[in-house]
């Protein structure tokens, strides 16, 4: 299945493209086969398409899910017309097959929970579309129903196998791999700077329901517990069932605060669960912000039942690295290297500091800052003052063997 948008606006404009430039040289070299009017009806739809596609492919980087319908339906429509254009010649059977290739095109770019409906709509269009033209000979529609039913049942049977390997058997939500392909594909799809939330619950004391109530009333709780829930989140989150009384959902477009007010306001409505929380940072991958969720969720276990905890992340990212930076936010320190045996100053050691805005990010320590390599090592002291013991912004510089330096990080990362 294509995921990405880029990947999914490529692909239907292609499509678009492909189908118009035949359509096209059909409509001028039609001779004495079609009339003028139907001509010029399909030529009009050539050009159409391949404008489509053109367009479709020049913002192939920002097909949303409405948009995919959108092109499908404005496809499907093309196709009726073609189909009315052509009426009582057999190039019009050949435009009603259209439409298997249509659903194919769903199954591809949908997901599929979504995509159940085109067959029972697509079929009985064309067929509907073939039936209504003058004269059409009823055989030629039967026979016409039964390749598209034949067509339309061999593509749900694998869109129900997919649904079927994707969702939760028992909650009708995502399983473990929906929700690990949806994390990734929203991960990948994300604006820079579009704050992604991923929560992970348990539900508390969930054992006791099983045990003094058997495994029948269990699932009941489980599926009214996954139903309020659903009803009660915006619709952009999305939640799976990852195993047992274990959930996860994922927040598009909203922090860790945000996500943490959203779940504390639907609490009191459901079963009572307990919530790890962890933002994706830009460099991070879509199993790493599961795991530090996981993190949050254990210490949040650990505090009590309800309770509510936020990862906040052991790195600080590449992109706020990068502002700190730009911000001089950094600032490096040199101490001599000695040698012991002479006594003298043989070379000087660089230690590169920052301010506690951005070492705060680490929720293993305030004061120190640690950065996640991303590739080769790459020297800190560019852009910055070459002269001992001073910071590249303005202001008073602390001196290293000053008490009063207990302002400033008590630990300075050492840069290779």
């Amino acid at each position: 299945m294509f995921n990405s948008a880029s990947s999914v606006g490529t692909l239907l404009g292609s499509i678009m493209i492909g189908f118009g430039i035949p359509l096209g040289l059909l409509a001028l070299v039609g001779g004495d086969t079609f009339a003028l009017a139907r001509n010029a009806i399909l030529g009009a739809v050539a050009i159409t398409l391949v404008i489509s596609g053109a367009g479709l492919l020049a913002l192939r980087r920002r097909i949303t899910m409405f948009l995919r319908h959108l092109s499908l339906i404005w496809l499907t429509l093309l196709t009726l017309v073609c189909i009315w254009a052509t009426s009582q010649e057999p190039l019009s059977h050949t435009f009603a097959a259209t439409m298997a290739a249509i659903m194919l095109i769903a199954f591809a770019i949908i997901p599929s929970r979504r995509v159940i409906w085109y067959p029972s709509v697509l079929i009985p269009a064309a067929l509907i579309s073939l039936a209504l033209q003058p004269g059409m000979n009823p055989e030629t529609v039967a026979m016409d129903a039964l390749l598209a039913l034949g067509t339309g049942a061999a593509i749900t049977w694998f869109v129900r196998s997919a649904i079927t390997a994707e969702t939760d058997w028992l909650t009708g939500v995502r399983n473990f791999a929906g929700f690990e392909r949806a994390t990734t594909v929203l991960l990948r799809d994300s604006k820079p700077g579009e704050p992604v939330s991923l929560c992970r619950i348990d539900l508390d004391g969930f054992s006791l329901v099983n045990q003094r109530r058997g495994y029948d009333a269990g699932d009941d709780a489980l599926i009214a517990f996954t139903s309020e829930l659903q009803s009660l989140l915006p619709p952009t989150v999305v939640l799976g069932r990852i195993e047992g009384d274990a959930f996860a959902l994922l927040f598009p477009g909203q922090t860790s605060g945000q996500a943490q007010d959203l779940l504390e306001a639907v609490h009191p409505s459901v079963m009572s669960f307990t919530t790890g929380i962890a933002m994706h940072d830009a460099d991070e991958s879509a199993s790493e912000l599961f795991g530090r969720a996981g993190i949050a969720l254990y210490d949040a276990k650990r505090a009590g039942f309800g309770r509510t905890s936020i990862h906040g992340g052991y790195y600080a990212s590449v992109s706020a690295v990068q502002q700190g930076i730009a911000q001089g936010e950094f600032y490096i320190l040199y101490q001599p290297c000695v040698d012991l045996r002479s006594g003298r100053a043989v070379g000087a050691e660089a230690s590169c500091a920052g301010t506690t805005p951005l070492a705060a990010r680490s929720p293993r320590s305030s004061s120190s800052l640690s950065a996640r390599p991303a590739g080769p090592s790459r020297p800190w002291a560019n852009g910055c003052s070459s002269k001992p013991s001073q910071r590249r912004r303005s202001g008073t510089t602390p001196n290293p063997r000053d008490s009063s330096r207990s302002a400033w990080p008590s630990t300075h990362p050492r840069v290779s």
